[in-house]
């Protein structure tokens, strides 16, 4: 997975959203299913809805602290490239 700093197209904050937002919803689901009855079908639909809009707003956010990252903080040194050391004679 890409480092979260280098994520400038939000796919790295979206897939742990997205990781996040279907265990969550699956816990919840599974627990209305228990007490409310809730039918298969809806249970699934609920799920992936809830899954689809946890990684659309990871995205959303990752894009958003990249840009906001990269407005803010200097850029990383470059190390000069290190040749072989020269004694003088």
């Amino acid at each position: 997975m890409k480092p979260l700093r280098d994520d400038a197209c939000g796919c790295a904050m979206g897939a742990v959203f997205m990781v996040i937002g279907l265990a969550v919803s699956s816990v919840h689901v599974g627990w209305q299913c228990r007490t409310a009855g809730m039918g298969a079908g809806a249970a699934a639909l609920r799920v992936f809805l809830t899954t689809f809009l946890a990684a659309g707003t990871g995205k959303f956010f990752g894009i958003l602290r990249h840009r906001l990252g990269r407005n803010r903080l200097p850029a990383r040194p470059q190390t000069p490239a290190l040749g072989p050391h020269l004694t003088g004679d």
